[in-house]
């Protein structure tokens, strides 16, 4: 009864099979003859029937003698009643499958189950496939759920250099590793992966004996990101942001949403991605089952707030900013001189309580950037700036600090008259040296003038 039972399962997993080679048909008839005699010994088995089953090596010849071992533990387990009652069960057909299972894998062509491969939506995903010799000059071709022309190797020629057949969903994103053909290698990598890709795939050998298949299940998880190019019905569109009311301590927000569905998750963050507190939101459906949703937040302090609307059915996310400014553009700056040399005079700069980060620097009157120290920038705890630059000018002019903000469109500026001396010469200030020169020049005339008139006296004796 076992034996018949047995082969009722190996005739419905042959009328799967196109064709047996007349190895595997020997090979079936050992099994079949041997399996559920007296004194039964799977190592015995398989020393007979390993010789006409093409193994690749040594190790599937001993998976075949394993699964030969799992058959004969399970029979020798099971009794005649029992295998009546469970005959056509799937569990007991799976028991006694392993020995069949192998040999129509091993004898028909070979197939390979690489298991599934996982990928993030958006990423690049390699799909493996490789044989142990040179694959140049043969073909192999992917196709996706046993349909869909993924990729098509033929001794050189594909899709990516001339050949047409590609399926306009993979077109221009699926290259294979030329340089690796040599060693085997029939993997291709599909690029900027999108939901759609995931499925069953195949790489096949259609003109190798045997004829070799692999199959790779591919799983693209898809993320959170604005899907309104991909026409989902029901996607919701960019929201509305709006500042109702602000005065100089706090600002009201409102956020409005219109025809999504499936009914969205509206909300508020800030810069760091922090939720804001909100007010209950307002909801309301449409006929046609969208939604319109308005929420309203009150925030106190100055940052850029973000209205983040998620509909994770669709995996569709999408959002709006605004900036508000609460108590922070700069007063006007306080410039000073902090020290005077021969050499030029050292200006500083001094901006407080600003808020976002401002730009600071020094102009002179012509508009001209002056070269300035590093500015020294420390922050609050309420997340306002004090900055502090400073920088040597050389040169008599007006120049002045700008202190600029540009998310709030805020601009301001000190100015400060700089009088420097002309340049010296040796050191000495300009007045000093035509001074000298005028002395000299006096003393000179002195002493010449008692020479000439001690000469006149002379002449006269």
């Amino acid at each position: 009864m076992q034996k018949e039972i047995l082969e009722e399962v190996e005739q419905e997993r042959l009328e799967e099979m196109e064709e047996w080679t007349p190895e595997c048909t020997t090979t079936m008839n050992v099994l079949q003859e041997r399996l559920f005699e007296p004194g039964y010994q799977s190592n015995q088995v398989g020393a007979e029937v390993l010789p006409s089953l093409p193994l690749a090596d040594a190790e599937e010849s001993k998976v075949f003698v394993a699964r030969l071992s799992e058959a004969e533990v399970f029979m020798s387990r099971v009794s005649d009643a029992e295998v009546m009652s469970r005959a056509r069960t799937a569990a007991a057909a799976m028991k006694l499958l392993p020995v069949v299972s192998l040999c129509l894998l091993t004898c028909s062509e070979t197939t390979s189950a690489d298991g599934n491969v996982v990928v993030e939506e958006g990423r690049d995903v390699i799909l493996p496939c490789s044989l142990s010799t040179n694959v140049q000059s043969e073909l192999f071709d992917w196709k996706k759920d046993g349909q869909k022309e993924v990729f098509l190797y033929d001794a050189g020629v594909h899709y990516n250099n001339g050949r047409s057949g590609q399926d306009e969903q993979f077109k221009g994103r699926v290259s294979h590793f030329q340089d690796e053909l040599k060693l085997g290698n029939a993997s291709i990598i599909i690029r900027n992966t999108k939901v759609a890709d995931s499925g069953s795939y195949t790489c096949d050998f259609p003109r190798l004996q045997p004829r070799q298949t692999f199959h790779i299940q591919l799983v693209v998880d898809p993320v959170l990101k604005d899907r309104r190019e991909e026409n989902i019905a029901g996607a919701a569109p960019k929201p509305s942001v709006t500042t109702l009311y602000e005065t100089k301590d706090w600002a009201l927000l409102q956020c409005l949403v219109r025809g999504a569905s499936p009914k969205p998750k509206v909300e508020w963050k800030d810069s760091d991605g922090n939720m804001v507190p909100a007010h209950e939101p307002q909801v309301s459906q449409r006929g046609g089952g969208a939604y319109d949703v308005t929420l309203q937040a009150t925030v106190t302090k100055t940052d850029r707030f973000r209205c983040v609307v998620t509909q994770e059915e669709i995996h569709h996310q999408i959002y709006a900013e605004t900036f508000v400014h609460i108590n922070g553009a700069t007063s006007e700056p306080c410039v000073t001189i902090l020290n005077e040399t021969n050499d030029g005079i050292l200006l500083q700069c001094l901006v407080q309580g600003a808020f976002p980060k401002p730009k600071v620097e020094f102009q002179d009157s012509s508009g001209n950037m002056v070269h300035a120290h590093e500015p020294q920038v420390s922050q609050r705890g309420d997340g306002a700036y004090d900055v502090t630059l400073q920088a040597a000018v050389t040169k008599t002019d007006r120049f002045r600090c700008v202190v600029t903000q540009e998310e709030i469109h805020h601009q301001t500026e000190a100015k400060i008259y700089v009088p420097l001396p002309p340049p010296s010469n040796n050191g000495f200030p300009t007045g000093w040296v035509v001074g000298a020169v005028l002395i000299t020049f006096v003393v000179t005339v002195v002493v010449v003038g008692g020479l000439a008139l001690s000469c006149v006296r002379r002449s006269r004796r």
